[in-house]
């Protein structure tokens, strides 16, 4: 797709958040419940000692922690695109009305799922500690190539299709059509990346390679560690060891890992940045290093 047709593409099918979102319709979420089929922790000993009122209660609060860290990537996905419109007005001008577009969709995506917390849910979590972090790292990062890819295709396109995925089955709800909406924005944001990363022959990424492949690392560890809701499983006493321990099993078996290790190289490839390290990196060091990996903080709402 040439950039022509990407940007009437991206005119053609823009969304507006006030008109073409029903947000008069009353939401699960409004009244404390939840949208999924059920938690990671679902066949846990601890969770199955809970009352239904209970698991109810903290599915809900589980899939309000996934939104709000949602809501934390688009946030800096707003800042982080204008780095990049700015960096590139000189050097790549035929690129700034695609740039510009994705800066609007990223603006649409963080206002309406701020609204969404703050009128029908009425609370929202800090977002994870790893997810702040790299989002940090990426904002000091001087390669405009290494922000595209990282936040694009990993912090936002794996971040939504992940959440759509595992917890939010329903497509009819407000939230789902939200997702749904979101989703269709970074399928066309993906295409964006690659028409850029066409421009440049492979060796145009080689002194940017392994800054690429370890902030690519990283923000997968971040991700998936994401998925781990333990304000929330720390409201309700649960042992945050033994549920960490147990949700990364679940999302093993879910596929998560075979996700990062065969879709995410794909999608390298297609943008000429294959990387044998970074799929020896996932493969060796994903599960030690998730299993590894420690943190420890207080439930902390932003709201409630």
């Amino acid at each position: 797709m040439k950039e022509e047709e990407l940007l009437k593409s991206s005119f053609k099918n823009s969304w507006n958040v006030f008109e073409d979102l029903p947000w008069a319709t009353k939401s699960p979420h409004e009244e404390a419940q939840p949208i999924s089929e059920g938690s990671l922790l679902e066949h846990l000993p601890e969770y199955q000692k809970m009352s239904s009122k209970e698991k109810t209660h903290l599915r809900f609060k589980e899939e309000v922690y996934h939104i709000s860290n949602l809501l934390a990537g688009e946030d800096k996905a707003v800042g982080l695109a204008s780095q990049i419109l700015t960096e590139t007005l000189d050097t790549h001008p035929q690129w700034t009305h695609l740039l510009s577009a994705l800066l609007f969709d990223e603006s649409k995506h963080y206002y309406t799922l701020t609204r969404y917390l703050n009128e029908k849910v009425k609370l929202s979590y800090r977002a994870h500690p790893k997810i702040q972090k790299i989002l940090a790292e990426l904002k000091k990062e001087s390669s405009f190539e290494i922000k595209l890819f990282v936040a694009q295709v990993v912090l936002e396109w794996t971040a939504t299709s992940l959440l759509a995925s595992l917890f939010l089955k329903s497509s009819t709800s407000l939230f789902g059509l939200i997702t749904k909406k979101i989703m269709l924005d970074e399928t066309r944001h993906l295409t964006l990346n690659r028409l850029i990363f066409s421009h440049f022959e492979p060796k145009h990424f080689d002194h940017l390679k392994k800054g690429m492949e370890d902030m690519l690392f990283e923000a997968i560890v971040a991700i998936i560690s994401s998925f781990c809701a333990i304000p929330v499983w720390q409201e309700f006493g649960l042992s945050k060891d033994s549920c960490r321990e147990y949700a990364l099993k679940e999302l093993h078996k879910k596929g998560i890992h075979t996700f990062y290790t065969r879709v995410l190289p794909g999608e390298l490839k297609r943008c000429n940045l294959h990387s044998d390290r970074l799929v020896t990196l996932l493969e060796n060091d994903l599960t030690p290093r998730l299993i590894k990996d420690h943190w420890s903080f207080e439930p902390h709402h932003i709201n409630a």
